[in-house]
């Protein structure tokens, strides 16, 4: 974090887990897909959620004290079938929208081969409607600092997705820039934030903890 940085610190003993979803059909049909055009997950999707539930069952379960989820079904599929292994099953999900992907706007349902590359399909992005990547993580940042306010020293899972767990890099690391952090996020994978007593910074526990797929 910057010199100078006056955003809050995260609270001691706040947690922060996030989950990736499982593979959706957005992801194997590589469509830009938002709200109305998410058809959820494929079959292999939900295996992987379901190997992570198991995972944490036969760890005992995952303490927690809240389970949050954006409102796109891939991720609110996700969040269902894990459930039972997050504290007993007593948490009943929480979507916010602003955990959610990239708004695509008027590009929502477009193919990603109709565009040269990466950079060009977000320099389409924004002047369709959609969100500019700066956009796109202060909304993230603004839904993950939310739920962490909300749950000052405690602990909250979140199923969201790849662009939202890179967004909690730059912004949490304390890289932010207007450029796009490029890291691999795999299907249902793990990172952990935590509010360390030192300096009122976040620590990251844990990236991409994916065991559970191999």
């Amino acid at each position: 974090m910057a010199s100078g940085d006056r955003r809050p610190g995260p609270a001691p003993g706040t947690r922060l887990i996030l989950i990736r979803h499982g593979e959706s059909h957005a992801n194997t049909t590589r469509r830009l897909v938002g709200h109305d055009t998410c058809l959820g997950l494929t079959d292999t999707g939900r295996q992987q959620a379901a190997a992570l539930r198991d995972r944490l069952l036969h760890a005992g379960g995952m303490p927690a004290d809240a389970l949050y989820t954006s409102e796109l079904p891939r991720a609110i599929e996700t969040a269902a079938i894990i459930s039972p292994a997050v504290a007993d099953g007593r948490c009943e999900p929480v979507r916010r929208c602003d955990l959610c992907e990239f708004h695509w706007g008027g590009l929502e349902g477009r193919s990603m081969a109709d565009f040269g590359g990466v950079d060009s399909m977000y320099d389409a992005v924004a002047t369709a409607g959609g969100e500019s990547w700066v956009r796109f993580m202060l909304r993230s940042r603004r839904g993950l600092l939310a739920v962490a306010q909300r749950h000052a020293g405690q602990t909250a899972v979140i199923v969201t997705h790849g662009g939202v767990i890179r967004a909690s890099m730059q912004h949490f690391a304390g890289v932010d820039g207007p450029g796009r952090l490029e890291l691999d996020v795999d299907y249902t994978s793990m990172t952990v934030w935590s509010g360390g007593s030192t300096g009122g910074r976040w620590r990251l526990e844990r990236f991409n903890d994916h065991g559970h797929l191999d």
